[in-house]
C-alpha cells in the first residue's frame, strides 16, 4: 500500500526526479512517500483490485527509479509524467490478463473431457459446436459465461470477483448471452449446408 504522505510542489518534483535519476536512493524513498497515493489511486482504478494494484504500484516505481533520466521537466509536469507511467503499467496488466489462460479457460478446455464420456455422436458434436462458439466470444464476456454456466457461479459472486457492479453483469451476461446465440445459430445453418452436402 502507498505511504501517506503530502503532494509536494512542480519544482521540489522534478529536482527529486533529477537525483533519483543519479542513483540517489534517499531521494526515492522521499518521491515515493510523496507521490504514491496519487499514483495507486489510479492504478486501482484500472485494475479494480487492491493487490494487483499494490504489486503494480511497487512495478510502478521501478520504472521510475529506472528511467528518471529521460524526465523532461520542459515537455510535462513530473506529477503528469509519473502518472503516465502508472497508467501504461496498469493497462499493459489488462492486456496481459486479457490474454493469458484463467481459470475460466481451464473450465472451458475441461468440456471436450466431458464430452468424451458422451454416449452418442450428436451430444459430441453439439458439445464441440457450444466449445467453438465460446472460443469466438471476447475473453472477458466468455469468462462471464463460464462462471455464471460452468462453475455455477451467481451473479453477485462474478461482481465481487471483477469487481464490476451486479447490474453491469447482468448486463454483459445478457448481451453475451444473444451473442452466443447468434454464433450458436451461424454454427447449426454451416453443419446443415454440408450435411446437405453430403447428400
Amino acid at each position: 500500500m502507498p505511504t501517506p504522505g503530502g503532494m509536494l510542489g512542480r519544482q521540489q518534483l522534478s529536482s527529486m526526479l533529477g537525483e533519483v535519476s543519479r542513483g540517489d536512493r534517499a531521494a526515492f524513498t522521499r518521491l515515493y512517500e510523496a507521490t504514491s497515493p496519487k499514483l495507486y489511486a489510479i492504478v486501482l482504478r484500472i485494475v479494480r483490485r487492491r493487490d494487483l494494484a499494490d504489486d503494480l504500484l511497487q512495478e510502478t516505481y521501478l520504472r521510475i527509479w529506472q528511467h528518471a533520466g529521460q524526465f523532461n521537466p520542459l515537455r510535462s509536469s513530473p506529477m503528469t509524467w509519473m502518472a503516465t507511467i502508472a497508467r501504461n503499467c496498469a493497462l499493459d496488466e489488462t492486456r496481459r490478463a486479457a490474454s493469458r489462460p484463467t481459470e475460466d479457460d481451464a473450465a472451458l478446455l475441461a468440456l471436450p473431457s466431458d464430452c468424451t464420456r458422451c454416449t452418442t455422436y450428436e451430444a459430441t458434436e453439439d458439445a464441440r459446436r457450444l466449445r467453438a462458439c465460446l472460443e469466438r466470444l471476447d475473453p472477458e464476456r466468455r469468462a462471464l459465461v463460464v462462471r455464471a454456466y460452468c462453475l455455477g457461479l451467481t451473479r453477485e459472486e462474478i461482481a465481487r470477483a471483477t469487481g464490476r457492479p451486479v447490474a453491469t453483469i447482468k448486463i454483459w451476461l445478457r448481451r453475451t448471452l444473444l451473442e452466443l446465440g447468434r454464433h450458436l445459430d451461424e454454427e447449426a445453418g454451416v453443419v446443415a449446408n454440408a450435411k446437405l452436402g453430403q447428400e
